[in-house]
């Protein structure tokens, strides 16, 4: 097993796709116990999206403003879930629990990777979080949740 993070440690979030970077966050270690680790990703973090083709085409968020624009999230993985739990505040207040399915976590020396390919109902595409697809929902960079199936 890699070595585990530091609390406070600024690592990388990114989602591979097609063996490169599809997107790319830094987050901040809340905790790292091993097989569970817990951080956060702060409002206003930039987010940086790969270029050139991949198969699905350009990430669904990369059609906004290139930064986190809800408030913070906390996301916490386990090793070999293929989900990670992210329970949300508004202000003081918790706003309540949000899954993000996504391909268990690979660690990596500077951070890990995953990837939660977002797919419409249709399965035509995966771009339908960016859309406002009527027909799934899924969580933007705004905060806006929309319903979608994942393979």
């Amino acid at each position: 097993m890699q070595a585990r993070f530091t609390p406070g440690q600024v690592i990388a979030r990114r989602e591979m796709l097609d063996g490169r970077e599809w997107l790319l966050y830094p987050v901040r270690v809340v905790a790292d116990e091993g097989d569970l680790l817990a951080v956060y990703l702060a409002e206003g973090t930039p987010l940086t999206f790969g270029t050139g083709e991949f198969r699905w085409g350009p990430h669904p968020w990369s059609e906004l403003d290139p930064f986190w624009q809800s408030d913070g999230v906390l996301q916490i993985q386990r090793s070999a879930a293929a989900y990670a739990v992210w329970p949300r505040w508004k202000g003081n207040t918790f706003d309540g629990w949000y899954v993000n399915f996504q391909q268990p976590m690979r660690r990596t020396e500077h951070g890990f990777d995953t990837l939660d390919p977002p797919r419409p109902a249709d399965g035509e595409s995966p771009r339908g979080c960016a859309r406002g697809r009527p027909d799934g929902r899924c969580w933007t960079p705004t905060g806006t949740i929309r319903t979608v199936m994942y393979d």
